[in-house]
């Protein structure tokens, strides 16, 4: 959370650019570790505008984000999603182009209850909403949100 909001991300995007073969989709994920203080369980947040700092290279054709968190905090992501998810835009080093948002979708999966070993009190199957019998595991969900690429020609038609 820590590059993606402070805007590092600007050297990553040039090595990919200068790469013999550069992606056709960049994918940025966000694990429920990453976070601002998921150690607390802190109100999920993220800056509004590090997307406008970020600049994908000429080759990439789709921006895929990925938001995970665990199922308890599922209703704090949503709100962020519906929130952002037109607001956010994504701009290409070819500046003949932009991103365009694409499509959603939501997955969950069945992970630890002890991120990096340790426990914490919200890992509690009733702070979660969904208990697990038996097990140290915790349901996550996963919001997959994608924008592409679109010449600027094609927007204004």
């Amino acid at each position: 959370m820590y590059a993606l909001e402070a805007g590092n991300l600007a050297p990553a995007m040039q090595r990919l650019e200068q790469r013999p073969l550069p992606p056709r989709e960049l994918r940025i994920t966000i694990r429920y570790s990453d976070w601002w203080f998921w150690e607390h369980s802190a109100p999920l947040r993220i800056s509004d505008e590090w997307h406008q700092r970020f600049r994908a290279p000429a080759a990439v054709e789709r921006v895929v984000l990925e938001l995970e968190t665990r199922w308890g905090k599922r209703d704090e992501l949503l709100v962020i999603v519906r929130r952002q998810v037109l607001a956010w835009r994504f701009l290409s080093a070819d500046k003949d182009a932009e991103f365009v948002f694409a499509r959603s979708s939501e997955s969950s999966w069945l992970g630890s209850t002890r991120p990096g070993g340790q426990y914490y009190q919200h890992h509690w199957p009733s702070a979660n909403g969904v208990l697990v019998e038996g097990s140290n595991q915790m349901k996550y969900c996963i919001v997959r949100l994608e924008w592409e690429k679109k010449q600027k020609s094609e927007l204004t038609q």
